[in-house]
């Protein structure tokens, strides 16, 4: 799915992501509801969820569609908005590459299995 708005294409793929604070406090383990080369959003426990702002630490393995191999980012993110908690105490939060990423998305077909 893209946004004309957006300077990346953004994906509704899932991906796990390790997110770490920078002062090592806090650490997410989840999976991607949306993804592009400039960020990415994760479900949160809303006790759990930095100051908007706040610099973590990530770690994204990426199912690369054309080898069917997961390769392995890392690189620092800051949070630029977050969600309301749900029933659940589940909070939506986007994330902002540091520095994009070249993670060679392509549309969510690629991803699943061929007959």
């Amino acid at each position: 799915m893209t946004d004309e708005r957006r300077k990346h294409p953004r994906f509704d793929l899932e991906f796990t992501v390790q997110a770490i604070s920078s002062r090592g406090d806090t650490v997410i383990t989840a999976l991607t509801t949306n993804i592009s080369d400039g960020g990415f959003c994760i479900p949160m426990p809303a006790e759990l969820l930095p100051d908007a702002g706040q610099p973590m630490n990530i770690r994204l393995n990426v199912l690369q569609a054309a080898t069917g191999k997961a390769k392995t980012y890392t690189g620092t993110s800051r949070i630029i908005r977050r969600g309301e908690a749900d029933e659940d105490g589940m909070a939506e939060v986007a994330m902002e590459f540091t520095k994009p990423l070249e993670l060679q998305l392509e549309d969510k077909t690629s991803y699943e299995p061929r007959l």
